[in-house]
């Protein structure tokens, strides 16, 4: 199975012994291995970096994903979240997959009841700025739950209230003689 997934990548004896370890050291089944290797190509590509799959693979045991059954169920609903960060990133026009950082940091904003159009309204925000990056979005997100905004209407307000603040904060500086 595990070679079937690799494709024309040989693995090295190290990064053999590093899967077998999953199996002998974490509990894996082989095929949550094969499951586990199959992913991370998705992500990374066939040449995914081996330090990158047992990084995984740690994260993978530690959540208890030993079998393939739970690491079924963990990657549809990873998908489902990685499909949904890809909406703010197709709206910053990058054409790429989330990673698995990007989609940690979507379930925790739906996690502070934050919806998919309450996201995407914040990242009208981040209209101006050179590269906008899910951390200034998460800064973003966090500062308006911390201020109570929430729904698209009040993330709005938020919006314009910032962009009133960095007006007067630009004309105050203008008249000063500043530049910043």
């Amino acid at each position: 199975g595990l070679q079937q997934v690799l494709g024309t990548r040989m693995l090295s004896g190290p990064e053999q012994a590093k899967v077998y370890d999953w199996i002998e050291i974490f509990g894996f089944q082989e095929a949550t291995a094969v499951m586990l290797v199959r992913h991370c190509i998705g992500l990374k590509g066939p040449n995914v970096k081996m330090n990158y799959m047992d990084a995984v693979a740690k994260n993978w045991a530690n959540l208890g994903l030993l079998t393939p059954e739970a690491a079924e169920e963990y990657l549809a609903d990873y998908d489902e979240y990685a499909s949904r960060a890809q909406k703010v990133l197709k709206r910053w026009r990058r054409y790429r997959p989330a990673t698995q950082d990007e989609v940690e940091l979507y379930k925790k904003w739906l996690g502070w009841g934050f919806g998919d159009e309450d996201i995407l309204a914040a990242c009208a925000g981040l209209t101006g700025m050179g590269t906008p990056s899910f951390k200034t979005l998460d800064n973003r997100l966090e500062s308006m739950r911390l201020n109570g905004a929430s729904g698209s209407a009040g993330i709005a307000e938020y919006n314009k209230k910032r962009a009133a603040a960095a007006e007067s904060a630009r004309l105050i500086f203008e008249r000063a003689g500043l530049k910043k």
